[in-house]
């Protein structure tokens, strides 16, 4: 079995040093840059099953793997 595990990229509160848990902040430049290489990364996987945050910052409406 393999497991992959990735993280949000940089968020607006991220950037400004604060740890906001389940506030939903949206992703800046650089955070969808990195979102963008986890999925061309990512890309070609065949996965049994996927978990996801529903917050704004861990999904986007329009992106998929």
């Amino acid at each position: 079995m393999k497991l992959y595990i990735t993280r949000h990229g940089e968020s607006e509160t991220n950037k400004k040093g604060c740890w906001t848990g389940w506030l939903d902040a949206q992703l800046t430049d650089k955070g969808l840059a990195d979102a963008e290489l986890a999925r061309e990364t990512l890309r070609g996987i065949k996965f049994d099953k996927v978990y996801s945050s529903d917050l704004i910052r861990a999904k986007r409406r329009g992106c998929r793997i």
